[in-house]
């Protein structure tokens, strides 16, 4: 699969419900935090991924993963509670069967929701979901963290 074959909109919150996408807060791009807050800020981001699985790429196994880098380009870090780090990513194993009413040689659309719960963001600036498929990157969606700034 290919970045023809993919469409993600980031959002506040998503779910997937007999796999069509219910998506609440849709089409954001930045996240803006009070004048007086400091980092790290804790935010609810949704990602709702359209998939179309070709014909020939159906009754098998794919791989997706979704990491989330900062304007360098390098991974974003949660901390776990014995101290270490991992970087904030998610794994899916998905399929598309084929099933008796799809027609011979037709795409077959899969809708998922994917949700990172209390995201804890480090700095203010641009981040990006990368998205690969079968270890190939196959589209990114960025957005931006920002902090309000009231004029005297």
């Amino acid at each position: 699969m290919d970045a023809e074959h993919i469409d993600v909109l980031l959002a506040n919150h998503v779910d997937t419900p007999n796999g069509l996408l219910y998506i609440a807060g849709g089409g954001i791009d930045m996240f803006m935090f009070g004048e007086n807050s400091v980092a790290p800020w804790s935010v609810d981001v949704g990602l709702a991924i359209s998939l179309k699985v070709p014909w020939l790429e159906t009754n098998m196994d794919h791989n997706l993963l979704v990491a989330l880098v900062d304007f360098d380009g390098k991974p974003v870090q949660r901390r776990l509670p014995d101290g270490s780090a991992q970087p904030i990513e998610a794994r899916i194993v998905f399929g598309a069967k084929r099933g008796d009413m799809v027609e011979e040689g037709a795409d077959q659309i899969l809708n998922l929701g994917l949700n990172f719960s209390n995201l804890l963001i480090p700095a203010l600036g641009n981040y990006t979901f990368i998205f690969f498929i079968d270890s190939i990157e196959v589209a990114r969606t960025r957005f931006r963290a920002t902090q309000r700034v009231v004029n005297q």
